[in-house]
């Protein structure tokens, strides 16, 4: 079953269906309800919504069966809120639209067995966290992580990140990143030190 909902006006959506395999969600929302609890399906989902912290926490509560999910309307309130996050232990590919890389740590933490992860940055200040923060968080997806997608604004938005999965990703095949200014800056970077896989390549568009 797939299910794609755009809605200009707030709605209330309840879903019933045992089956459902694909769900995009981009709209306004103001109630939310899963019978029977969550997904059961593994369904890919594409969510973007706008709503109240009740309505989207009862929503990301439903997709902990999910096996691909991408989030463009990600906030760190909503991470913080009252809801107690189950682990996405079925999640392999992750993509999400975030403002900057300093509020990804809480959402990675969810998925110990990513496969593929694509971020997109959207701010072109600085990141406050530094190469200490990223190997203090000793994120179990390390060890299945195979490719890894990053778009960049700032010059030194993700750097760290990028550092972080080359060090410690034992599995990992390719990084491509798309950057808004000369790659030099990254690449130049990533000369001195030693990479965990020695099959990991490091690609620019």
């Amino acid at each position: 079953m797939f299910l794609d909902i755009n809605l200009e006006k707030p709605h209330s959506l309840v879903i019933d269906a045992a089956k459902l395999l694909f769900l995009i969600w981009n709209g306004m929302a103001t109630g939310y309800e899963c019978v029977g609890g969550y997904l059961e399906a593994k369904p890919c989902v594409e969510i973007s919504i706008f709503g109240t912290l009740n309505t989207c926490g009862e929503v990301f509560l439903s997709l902990r069966a999910v096996s691909e999910l991408s989030l463009s309307n990600f906030t760190m309130e909503l991470m913080s809120s009252k809801y107690s996050w189950e682990i996405f232990h079925n999640l392999n590919s992750l993509t999400v639209w975030i403002g900057d890389v300093d509020g990804l740590a809480p959402l990675l933490h969810l998925a110990p067995y990513l496969n593929r992860l694509e971020v997109k940055i959207r701010a072109a200040s600085p990141t406050k966290h530094t190469a200490e923060y990223w190997e203090s968080q000793v994120f179990a997806f390390v060890n299945s992580l195979e490719s890894v997608r990053l778009d960049i604004n700032g010059e030194q938005n993700g750097i760290e990140l990028i550092k972080y999965l080359l060090r410690n990703a034992r599995e990992l095949k390719t990084i491509i990143i798309h950057c808004s200014f000369d790659p030099k800056v990254i690449s130049s970077s990533l000369e001195h030190f030693r990479w965990a896989s020695p099959s990991a390549r490091v690609y620019f568009n």
